[in-house]
């Protein structure tokens, strides 16, 4: 196949929640676009079985790249960026939950392209494509327009874009995806609530709590073993939450639970604000991190620079004697 003739089209970013009917709204949204400037629609999805991709080919999608393993955040900002920066799309949509909008900040990063965020409408006026949103606690609705940029991005708002688009039905074609993933955990192997300790609000003030970040996520199995041996409850920061690996009712911070244990352990936790107001309470605070600048340093009572695994396995190999 000749993958040229998939350049300048319409990027399509799966709902990471997989909300099937969020979906089909983001595939309208798409529509419009591809209808007017004559594009095809490339979807990028992680997770999805093809029994769940395969439905979307009902509403437009022509082509989807497929990642069926669970991967850090970082990782998947890599992989779609890499596959954005190889099809060079005229346009990227996301949905506007929590995860989504979080992966294409990143992405629009990593690209370097400016986003439209909640979208309501997108119309193309002039062969121009123009997002609307609303403004000043929706009192008005504003039309921008991205110039002076390779890529447009945008994230849609649900429940503005019901209507379908006609379309011409094609067959949905696979493509490889040219991505290496790095110290990936396997999608089927996605942590489950009932395989960790799980932080209830009755246990919110128990002795010990470790907070599993970013930088922790390749050693669960490790983390688990060490929670059980100290008897510790485990927390997650948000951004695991937003990317489905852990319940909102494990999130520590300021949108989730603030916690007073007798120690926290800060695992490959870097220290945003809001994780930081939800601990702040806590008698001891360990931090582990590889970044000597890690924002949580300021607030810990101990600073371990070090890799979260090598901690872990020292700490468990001195428990075990």
């Amino acid at each position: 196949m000749n993958y040229d003739i998939l350049k300048r089209q319409i990027f399509v970013i799966l709902d990471l929640n997989k909300d099937y009917e969020f979906n089909i709204q983001l595939l309208n949204a798409a529509n419009i676009v591809a209808k007017e400037l004559k594009k095809t629609i490339i979807g990028y999805a992680i997770g999805y079985e093809k029994n769940e991709y395969l439905l979307f080919q009902e509403h437009g999608l022509r082509y989807i790249i497929v990642s069926n393993k669970y991967v850090q955040l970082s990782n998947l900002v890599d992989s779609c960026a890499s596959s954005i920066r190889i099809y060079e799309p005229e346009l990227i949509i996301a949905c506007d939950s929590k995860p989504n909008k979080e992966l294409l900040v990143q992405i629009a990063t990593s690209i370097e392209c400016g986003i439209v965020a909640d979208c309501i409408s997108i119309q193309i006026i002039d062969e121009h494509i123009v997002f609307s949103r609303t403004a000043i606690n929706e009192s008005l609705v504003a039309d921008i327009q991205c110039t002076n940029s390779k890529y447009a991005a945008c994230t849609i708002k649900k429940g503005y874009f019901k209507e379908k688009v006609d379309f011409k039905l094609n067959p949905l074609t696979v493509i490889p995806s040219n991505y290496t993933y790095k110290d990936d955990i396997d999608f089927k192997t996605k942590l489950k609530e009932d395989q960790i300790p799980i932080l209830k609000e009755i246990k919110l003030n128990s002795r010990v709590v470790i907070g599993v970040g970013r930088g922790a996520i390749n050693n669960l199995t490790q983390i688990r073993k060490l929670a059980g041996l100290i008897n510790a409850d485990i927390g997650s920061t948000r951004a695991l939450v937003d990317c489905n690996m852990f319940s909102n009712k494990l999130q520590i911070g300021q949108s989730g639970h603030s916690i007073a244990p007798d120690l926290y352990i800060a695992l490959g936790v870097s220290g945003a604000s809001q994780h930081i107001v939800g601990i702040l309470d806590s008698k001891t605070i360990i931090a582990v991190n590889t970044d000597k600048n890690a924002p949580i340093f300021q607030f810990a009572d101990y600073i371990i620079n070090e890799d979260v695994k090598v901690f872990v396995d020292k700490i468990i190999k001195r428990i075990e004697g």
